[in-house]
């Protein structure tokens, strides 16, 4: 048979693939159907589902307790030349404008008495309502504080103070505070012995006011 007669051979492009060639298809389909799936699982975690519910700020905020009077840096009494049977009264008003309720006491300090002078002079103190500093006018008393000589009156702390007012606390913003009036008395004994003359007494008074 002559070269002529000899059949064609057939395009390259026909062959079949051998195994190597399959083998490398597989293994890229693979790869890519991996990072298919990858894909998919990027996208479905970052749009997650969420929820989520809150409480307003939570505070704290503190009370107050706040005590004044109305005697503008005044004493009660600054008087000379006291005899025996002498007496005279003056009030002052204190006012809670604190928050809490607090347990209001009043006591004195520094008593100071030459020559037994505060033995001798009584002292009457009554708690109630009306009136103002130095002036007692509509005052009307609810109870009495204390009475007694002045060397015996409670000197020297809060908790040896004399209670008779409690307050219930004024509400936050609330201009109107809670008010007592107190009126002080005092009276030089008659039988005051002459070893009292020239003689002086003093004490400051103090209110304060503490809640439980």
């Amino acid at each position: 048979m002559s070269s002529t007669d000899r059949p064609a051979a057939a395009p390259a492009s026909s062959r079949r693939p051998g195994r190597r060639a399959a083998h490398l298809a597989t293994a890229g389909a693979l790869t890519l159907a991996v990072a298919a799936s990858g894909g998919l699982v990027w996208q479905s975690s970052n749009a997650a589902y969420s929820a989520r519910t809150a409480n307003p700020t939570t505070s704290w905020a503190t009370g107050t307790v706040v005590l004044t009077d109305d005697d503008t840096g005044s004493a009660l009494f600054a008087v000379g030349d006291v005899k025996p049977g002498q007496d005279g009264s003056r009030c002052i008003t204190v006012t809670s404008t604190g928050s809490l309720p607090s347990d209001v006491r009043l006591y004195g300090l520094g008593l100071h008495s030459t020559n037994g002078l505060g033995d001798h002079l009584g002292l009457r103190i009554s708690i109630g309502q009306g009136g103002g500093f130095a002036d007692c006018t509509g005052f009307t008393e609810t109870d009495v504080v204390y009475d007694g000589p002045l060397s015996s009156f409670t000197t020297s702390s809060y908790s040896a103070g004399r209670s008779l007012w409690r307050t219930s606390g004024t509400p936050a913003g609330s201009a109107q505070g809670e008010q007592r009036t107190y009126r002080f008395s005092y009276v030089l004994d008659a039988a005051t012995p002459d070893s009292t003359q020239g003689s002086v007494a003093s004490v400051e008074f103090v209110w304060e006011a503490q809640n439980d």
